[in-house]
């Protein structure tokens, strides 16, 4: 008898190789991923839907739109950003040390009362202050995906104060219809091929889903002019390779948003089912005998299809004697359960309609709890988590429940998350302030107090970035020491400077049950009569003290005592 011994390769199917196990994921992957397109053929696609969406919930979801609120709070803070000249002198020909000083000095003092004035120079509609101006553009960031702006000159302000930027809508970028088939054209912008760099931008004179909108028209814009100055200001936080438009860092919450509704609505449809109940009338008569009692009789020749029960009084109206029955019932019950109050017995059953309910021989009523058996609460708490965890926040700071967390931790939490946060203002909202100061700069050096800032050998635009270097701080919520912050509210408390009340709507944390303690603690070392720890690191004490002193053990038990 021979045996044989077959290879690997000539075994079933089933056996496993890596690379068997692999080709067997591969085509189980089939089923169930999605295609593989570049990255702007997955964004370019769902912007609209994702933008649109994002507006509504914005306008309609508490927590959505409270989270926006608090990304812009960590981003920007209550404060306009700081931005710092840092000229590299080194780079610049003649230049000194001395000479970067002197021109910082100047610039900055420029820039704030170019930012600071109340006739709005930095926004082109001079509606919005600058940190008024710097949230809209955040916002426009959060949910559109960019930031899309135009560099402006007005010439009826003075030169340096002529900059201005306009923030547009982003939809306002997109592709013309006459130039639909290039290839080069990703969604309004248009890219050199070869580099991948931005040739031109192609923006709509208008909103194209302005529904006023008379006739749309598109221009071609280059991002810069021939002199290298920013025409077109489009910033946005990329998530992949070779992307042309941005897309919402909200979008990963839509759908946490969403159930977080739906489960809310149902916990509100639960809880007013729950604070009702239903009667439930059960009857030991035949139906003939019910609808005897009713006043029905049973007419074989009726139109409806076998004959029917109609009332004896009126053959055209069928059931009506059950309907009758039905509508007493209920003017009765309301008469019963609120008939009493005043008005009310006029609108409903008559001021001399009975308290009682009239039942039909055999009848029986039983009360039945509306209640649906089920209890949202836990799926809610869940998906409100969700929506926290999808928009890198946690609960307590986008429900604003501070109440189980401590003083400490809330902030610990609100400083790491504005750590988070800054990270992707820095990618999107500093290159977008950068330009704005850079533009500014450039039109101050065009007058001629600016002109005398720079050395004479020097030009500008060959030394540009060497000029312009500059340092942006971002305002913080969290500029106090919170160790510091609580015990200055506590002394202010018990000096009565403030009341418990503010103190502790400043420090999101209720005082009451901390000035509690301390005062029970002083009041037992009082009773007690042993001294604080404070006294102590403070005040020297006799190892053995007198007799006659007030601190001795006899006279200490004596003042105990009469405490």
């Amino acid at each position: 008898m021979t045996s044989t011994i077959s290879s690997p390769r000539h075994q079933g199917s089933g056996y496993h190789t890596p690379y068997n196990d692999r080709i067997r994921q591969m085509s189980e992957g089939e089923y169930w991923a999605p295609p593989l397109r570049s990255t702007d053929g997955d964004i370019i696609g769902a912007r609209p839907y994702t933008e649109a969406r994002l507006k509504q919930l914005a306008q309609t979801a508490p927590f959505l739109a409270g989270a926006i609120d608090l990304i812009c709070v960590l981003a920007i803070g209550s404060k306009a950003p700081r931005v710092q000249s840092t000229p590299n002198w080194r780079l610049i020909p003649g230049a000194t040390e001395e000479w970067a000083e002197t021109f910082s000095d100047r610039v900055e003092l420029e820039w704030q009362s170019y930012i600071s004035s109340d006739q709005n120079y930095v926004d082109s509609s001079r509606k919005h202050n600058f940190l008024a101006f710097l949230w809209q553009a955040y916002r426009s960031f959060l949910v559109n995906g960019e930031i899309a702006a135009l560099s402006k000159i007005d010439k009826k302000q003075q030169l340096k104060n002529s900059t201005a930027i306009m923030l547009i809508d982003p939809a306002r970028i997109k592709t013309s219809p006459t130039a639909q088939n290039k290839q080069d054209i990703r969604d309004g912008i248009e890219h050199d091929e070869q580099t991948g760099e931005v040739k031109f931008y192609h923006i709509a004179n208008s909103n194209p889903r302005d529904s006023l909108a008379q006739k749309v028209e598109y221009v071609r814009t280059p991002p810069k002019s021939s002199t290298g100055r920013k025409l077109v200001l489009h910033h946005f936080d990329p998530v992949g390779c070779e992307q042309s438009r941005g897309i919402s860092p909200l979008s990963p919450a839509i759908n946490a948003v969403k159930q977080q509704m739906d489960l809310s609505e149902s916990a509100r449809r639960s809880a007013a089912l729950q604070s009702g109940y239903m009667l439930a009338f059960k009857s030991k008569l035949t139906t003939e005998e019910v609808q005897a009692a009713l006043g029905q009789v049973f007419e074989p020749d009726t139109p409806t299809d076998g004959g029917g029960y109609v009332s004896a009084s009126s053959s055209e109206d069928p059931l009506g004697g059950l309907h009758d029955h039905v509508r007493a019932v209920q003017v009765r019950d309301a008469t019963y359960l609120k008939g009493r109050k005043t008005g009310l017995q006029n609108m409903v059953g008559g001021p001399n309609s009975p308290a009682a309910l009239q039942l039909l021989p055999g009848q029986e009523v039983e009360f039945l709890n509306a209640d649906i058996s089920s209890d949202f609460s836990p799926f809610v708490d869940v998906a409100i988590k969700e929506v926290a965890r999808s928009m890198g926040l946690n609960l307590d700071a986008v429900s604003g429940d501070f109440s189980k967390t401590s003083y400490s931790g809330g902030t610990l939490s609100l400083a790491l998350q504005q750590a988070s946060t800054a990270s992707m203002a820095a990618r999107v909202l500093v290159p977008f302030i950068r330009e704005i100061y850079a533009l500014f700069v450039e039109t101050f050096l065009m007058t001629e107090e600016g002109m005398d800032l720079l050395p004479s050998e020097v030009d500008f635009w060959s030394h540009r970035d060497a000029i312009l270097s500059c340092t942006i701080k971002m305002g913080t919520p969290l500029s106090m020491d919170p160790v510091k912050m609580a015990k200055s509210l506590e002394i202010m408390v018990k000096n009565r400077m403030i009341s418990l009340e503010t103190a502790s709507s400043r420090i999101g944390e209720d005082l009451s049950a901390s000035l509690l303690q301390q005062k029970r603690e002083q009041d037992t070392i009082d009773a007690l009569g042993l001294r604080s720890l404070e006294s102590n690191k403070n005040e020297t004490i006799d190892e053995f003290p007198d007799d006659e002193s007030d601190d001795a053990p006899g006279n200490r038990q004596q003042q105990d005592q009469e405490s």
